[in-house]
């Protein structure tokens, strides 16, 4: 099943948007986000996938003046432990990857920006949710908006990055009525 979204505005953790387009005197950049589930279940809505992303992205301001395009993908766990194994050297299953896209040769310039992929793994995602003790909601929202953040630019890298970036997130997740991911389980 494949959502798509397209918002000109954020929303909240429990308020998921509506599919809107908007058009004519009320017109303005759009973020369009579509979510391929897959055969997943037990996760969160699109809606509030592509919600939680498109929040992200309008909050750091990305790329302002353009509408962007995003693409959401379930996977499961093997393939995306050869994705981070191929792509990021990593041999296992991990949470979330992204892929950066960018301009395409041939488009008019005032086309949408592909800004890239986000993949997220249901199973690693659950397991994580279960060991940390978070609402596996919370825990999709905030690896939703870490991989829009990578997709914005954002990375974790070197100890000045990663704080900047976490910095976001914590904000971001406040705004989503989200405790910090990053205090210590207790």
């Amino acid at each position: 099943m494949c959502a798509t979204l397209w918002s000109g505005a954020s929303s909240g953790l429990t308020n998921p948007p509506r599919a809107v387009d908007l058009t004519g005197s009320q017109a303005q950049r759009r973020i369009r986000v579509e979510v391929e589930r897959g055969g997943a279940t037990e996760v969160p809505g699109s809606e509030r996938i592509a919600g939680w992303v498109s929040a992200a992205l309008e909050a750091v301001e990305c790329h302002p003046a353009r509408d962007l395009d995003v693409a959401v993908v379930l996977a499961e766990a093997a393939d995306i432990r050869r994705m981070n194994r191929d792509f990021r050297g990593k041999d296992k299953a991990t949470n979330v990857l992204s892929f950066p896209g960018g301009e395409l040769a041939g488009l008019p310039g005032d086309a949408a920006l592909l800004l890239g992929d986000i993949v997220l793994c249901p199973e690693v995602i659950a397991a994580e949710a279960g060991r940390q003790a978070k609402a596996p909601e919370h825990h999709w929202c905030h690896l939703c908006v870490h991989g829009a953040l990578h997709l914005a630019g954002y990375d974790h890298v070197e100890p000045q990055a990663a704080s900047a970036m976490e910095a976001v997130e914590r904000k971001l997740l406040a705004d989503f009525g989200i405790a910090d991911p990053y205090l210590p389980v207790e």
